[in-house]
This record gives C-alpha cells, structure tokens and sequence, in this order.
C-alpha cells in the first residue's frame, strides 16, 4: 500500500522523535547518577557529610563509589563505621585531599583492659588500604611463660602486663615494630600473637613520656591510606566528571558525566 507522500514525512519524524526520546531517557538516567552523587551526603545521627569517591553507603548509592569503601551507621552509637577483612572499625575522620583514613575498632572503645578478648590482629587488605606514615604497628603476646622478660634485650622497647586466665594471672607483652625476626623469636613460646597499628604520635606519647596508658594509645585507633586508581580518577575530575563505579560492578571504574557514565573521562562536546 502506497502512503501519501506528507504521510510518509509524518512516520518518519515520529520515528525520530521515539528515537531521540529512548536516546534522552537513557542519559537521563546518567545525570540522575551525576547529581545524586555530586548531592548526597552521608549522614548519621545529626552528622551530614559530603563524601566523595571512593566511600559510599547508607542514602549515598554504590554507583558513587568503590567496592571495599562503603561506609554504614551505628544508630545506636550515632556514628560512622566501615568494615575492613571483615572486621568493623568506628571512623574517626576522613581525609581526602591525602587520601587517609582514621580508624578504631568498635570492640575496644568500653574497655580498660589490654587481655582478650578485646584485641584482634588488624592485617590490611593490600588492594584497597596501605599503611600510613602516621601510625606503626606494635606486637602484643598473651599467655606467655613465667621469667620470659629475663632474656629480653633492654635496648629495644617492651613492656609486659597481666591477664587472668581462669582466674589465673597470666603474662602479657607489647613489643615495639623495630624488633627484628630473630628478636621477635623470644616470644614464641607464648599462645596467643596480635598485630596492633597504633598512632606513632600516641605511641611515643606513651613511652616516652607516660602521659597516656596503653590502652589509650589503642583506643586512638590507627590511621592508613586508601588505595584508588589515581591516573583514571584524575583525568576524570578534570574533565568535569565524577569518580564513580558501574551500577552492576562496584569493582570497574566509570568517569560519571553529566550526559553520561564514561570508561575514563568525559567527552568533549566543544
């Protein structure tokens, strides 16, 4: 069937308009992402931050950050927590300028004692966090043998303290990171061995000048450096864009544009 010719005119532009309206609601779609993410702020309790990539969590979508970075309330506490090798960490600042995190372990903020179990080994996920000039790492020992500290070397730094086991005393001991492998052997013999980051300015605090227990220098939590694809984000962030992540895979950078999400930058229009 043959249409009249201002017929075909009319089914043409309705093929355009469907066209450029599918075209238009899908890049509506990424400025959603855009402005939800360039808006939202992370809030709670009465806190209402404005985070940007990597972190995300609660009202702030995955989309607006990176897998390993998400960050969830205790509305019981009011506070902002983050969960790292499936340990949970309260967090005490961030900075992103220097792409630093501050941290303390949720489990140790009510008590007063250095004996388990309050402590846990904190061993970094390498991928997403490294360590951080800030801090160091001491060494703590449980249930260690009677007359161990004898044959201590009196050069290093070390303390020891006491735990009940069982109603028991039980020795206890922190040894500095400067010791080395062959030194750390002395403490073989004890049962139980945590990895603890520490703030170097509490620590030196502590043993230097006693002004702080060690429990308090824990209780300060420790500080790292957060790990992010700095080349992509960069030339991201120059091109007006926002770092960002795909909707189906947190792990997969995408540069998030006001026309769109982009592998790397955002295009330009001229």
């Amino acid at each position: 069937m043959n249409l009249p010719f201002f017929s075909s005119k009319i089914l043409v532009l309705i093929i355009k308009l469907v066209i450029l309206s599918t075209f238009q609601e899908g890049h509506a779609k990424d400025f959603e992402h855009y402005s939800k993410c360039l808006e939202t702020k992370f809030e709670c309790g009465q806190e209402s931050v404005q985070l940007s990539y990597p972190f995300w969590g609660n009202n702030r979508p995955s989309y607006c950050g990176l897998e390993g970075f998400e960050l969830t309330c205790d509305t019981a506490k009011n506070y902002p927590t983050i969960t790292i090798d499936s340990f949970s960490f309260r967090v005490l600042n961030i900075s992103q300028p220097d792409h630093e995190i501050w941290i303390t372990s949720t489990g140790f903020e009510d008590d007063t004692s250095l004996c388990p179990p309050v402590l846990n080994s904190t061993v970094l996920n390498r991928t997403r966090f490294g360590s951080s000039p800030k801090s160091e790492v001491i060494y703590v020992y449980y249930d260690c043998p009677d007359g161990l500290n004898i044959n201590l070397p009196g050069s290093l730094i070390w303390d020891d303290f006491k735990c009940l086991k069982k109603g028991v005393p039980s020795n206890g001991y922190y040894v500095a990171e400067s010791f080395s492998e062959a030194q750390l052997q002395f403490f073989e013999q004890c049962k139980i061995q945590l990895v603890a980051p520490v703030l170097r300015k509490a620590f030196d605090e502590y043993r230097l000048n006693g002004t702080m227990s060690l429990v308090e220098v824990l209780k300060q939590g420790f500080t790292l450096d957060y790990i992010i694809d700095e080349v992509a984000c960069s030339a991201c962030v120059n091109s007006s864009g926002l770092c960002g992540s795909l909707d189906t895979d947190a792990k997969r950078f995408r540069c998030l544009c006001r026309d769109g999400a982009y592998p790397v930058s955002c295009p330009d229009h001229g």
